[in-house]
């Protein structure tokens, strides 16, 4: 058996192992629960309301868009509806404009009318009533080639009248009077043209 020497018994000061260098704790640190678990609150919470927030903002945009949609149905029926009322206002209105405007033109077309048929009637009457009395002066002057005339009336049927008359209108004695008819005094005897009545007659009848 070899001999054990004194050296190999004592440590060796001059060379540290890893071990001296390094000592291992006594105790592992640990993490603190209580902190851990405010941290895990605080990001539940924060989540929560993040999701909230965005779930708020998702419907506020639904009721936005449903309330501006129904908003702008309500417009379009309101609008639709002026414009259905106007229309029917202005075909009313024009329509009654157009019977007026019928109305009126019928009336200066049958004022017209009436004008010009009374104007042409009423002068064929005058000349069928002159005729008429230059028949009866004629009659009454026939071998009476002394006896005189005397004829009141509008000046305007005095020249138709002589005209008429010829040779016999030198017996006559014309005075102006206002009317429209003649007046004829032979002897004593009164003959009169109707053209007074006639034309009143005429005018009601084509008013």
């Amino acid at each position: 058996m070899p001999a054990i020497a004194l050296a190999d018994l004592l440590p060796d000061f001059g060379v540290q192992t890893s071990a001296v260098r390094n000592p291992a704790p006594a105790f592992a640190a640990e993490e603190n629960p209580k902190k851990s678990s405010e941290e895990s609150v605080e990001d539940l919470v924060a989540q929560r309301v993040s999701q909230a927030e965005v779930e708020i903002a998702e419907r506020l945009a639904r009721e936005y868009e449903a309330k501006l949609k129904a908003e702008r149905q309500r417009h379009a029926v309101e609008l639709e509806t002026v414009v259905a009322r106007l229309t029917h206002e202005t075909a009313e209105a024009m329509a009654v404009r157009f019977s007026e405007s019928e109305r009126e033109i019928e009336a200066k077309i049958a004022a017209v009318t009436a004008r010009i048929l009374s104007a042409a009637l009423t002068e064929n009457l005058c000349k069928r009533a002159i005729d008429e009395l230059v028949g009866v002066i004629g009659e009454a002057m026939r071998d009476r080639q002394a006896l005189r005339i005397r004829v009141r009336g509008p000046e305007v049927l005095e020249a138709v009248l002589r005209e008429k008359l010829g040779e016999r209108a030198a017996q006559m004695d014309f005075s102006e009077a206002p009317g429209i008819d003649l007046t004829a005094e032979i002897e004593d005897s009164l003959f009169e043209t109707r053209i007074a009545e006639w034309a009143a007659a005429l005018s009601e009848v084509l008013s």
